[in-house]
């Protein structure tokens, strides 16, 4: 591949930054060129409506479960995806955000509000009312940690969700 390709490559497209990923494959190197998408203004990541924030922060939280639950031992896929759902669903996120509100700022907090108090048009399936905004709430202070880059900050506060769902899911089982 030639050395210029991947600058030509993301000025096509458009992207502001991109990375450069050396992969391995049979001792083969390939490079992978992975585009980030053009960072917003906060100004308007704070003026999206937490339900959109909701939607980006389930993909987040799902795909970190997912990678997680998957790094730490290897199941079927019936099993990763019964390990997956059990921290992916309307009950275990709200208990998640009930036992981390203490650990977060003041704009975490207005973030957490804003997606409680939305309006949602889904229905909730299999839970309470309650829940269901619980969870959405949680699901929108991911959101825009993850649109505001802060990753170590996300990362963080992720790790706690999975750590508090894991000590639920222990209390259950005895």
């Amino acid at each position: 591949m030639l050395p210029f390709l991947p600058t030509l490559f993301c000025r096509f497209f458009g992207a502001r930054r991109y990375y450069i990923m050396l992969c391995g494959l049979n001792g083969c190197h390939f490079f992978c060129d992975m585009i980030k998408y053009k960072r917003m203004e906060s100004d308007k990541i704070n003026a999206l409506n937490p339900v959109t924030l909701a939607y980006i922060g389930d993909a987040v939280f799902s795909l970190f479960v997912r990678t997680r639950v998957l790094a730490n031992a290897e199941y079927k896929s019936g099993e990763l995806n019964k390990r997956v759902n059990s921290f992916v669903n309307a009950v275990a996120q709200s208990a998640m955000l009930e036992k981390i509100i203490p650990e977060l700022t003041d704009d975490e907090k207005d973030v957490v509000r804003r997606g409680r108090n939305c309006h949602t048009p889904a229905k909730a399936k299999n839970t309470g009312l309650m829940d269901y905004k619980r969870a959405t709430a949680l699901e929108a202070l991911f959101g825009w940690l993850y649109l505001t880059e802060q990753t170590e900050r996300l990362n963080s506060l992720q790790t706690m969700c999975m750590n508090i769902n894991a000590y639920n899911d222990v209390k259950k089982e005895r």
